[in-house]
């Protein structure tokens, strides 16, 4: 995969350390992070489903539990990853939320653009509880050890992530709407304004064919 990247400059060649077919597959070995970054669509698959092999033996026999960090919109999504977690009777689940902000898009097969943009939330869910507001030394040092991971990123911590999770949602629902009610692309908010030269309303070229056909046809 070629990436060219505002901040990180062209990245070409990269490729994964390691690929598996499977979630199964995956589960052959101790973690201290798991990342997910799927789109969180319950009604379709929740979370623990997705992670059933990290959250069933023989691995939760032989392995302890890693760092859950859920790069997800959506609210409430860890409940149902938390208590999966709880029901193997093993140590207090750790579960990081996030409030992910990146501008990426793939422009053709393997190739991505990246803004100069990337800005990271990071926090500790706790059920139940929406008033802490101070992270206990533990939890300190877990988000910490998280943000390191992150090269040249804008990561910050919160002691309570879900008021921050909201904000994050609440600017996809506006883009979202934006979209659905002029049926134009998200960047078209940041086009210029029109000039008295006419000009036809712009598409990305990766999807352009099916604009053509299934929208403006």
């Amino acid at each position: 995969m070629n990436l060219k990247s505002e901040r990180y400059e062209d990245i070409r060649g990269w490729k994964p350390d390691r690929v598996v077919s499977s979630v199964s597959d995956f589960a052959d070995r101790q973690y201290s992070h798991v990342i997910l970054a799927t789109k969180c669509i319950p009604d379709v698959i929740k979370t623990p489903e997705i992670l059933k092999p990290l959250l069933s033996a023989p691995y939760c026999d032989r392995f302890d539990q890693p760092t859950y960090v859920l790069l997800q919109n959506g609210l409430n999504i860890e409940v149902d990853l938390y208590h999966a977690i709880k029901s193997l009777g093993q140590s207090e689940p750790r579960i990081v939320n996030t409030g992910v902000y990146i501008f990426a898009n793939q422009v053709a097969p393997n190739v991505v653009t990246h803004g100069p943009f990337v800005q990271l939330y990071l926090g500790v869910y706790r059920p139940n509880d929406r008033t802490t507001t101070v992270n206990s030394s533990q939890e300190q040092t877990l988000l910490e050890n998280l943000k390191s991971l992150f090269h040249n990123a804008d990561v910050t911590i919160f002691p309570e992530i879900q008021r921050k999770k909201f904000a994050k949602n609440m600017i996809n629902v506006a883009f979202a709407g934006f979209s659905c009610l002029t049926r134009f692309s998200v960047s078209a908010v940041y086009r210029p304004p029109p000039t008295d030269i006419p000009y036809q309303p712009y598409v990305e070229p990766a999807t352009a064919d099916r604009v053509e056909q299934y929208t403006r046809g």
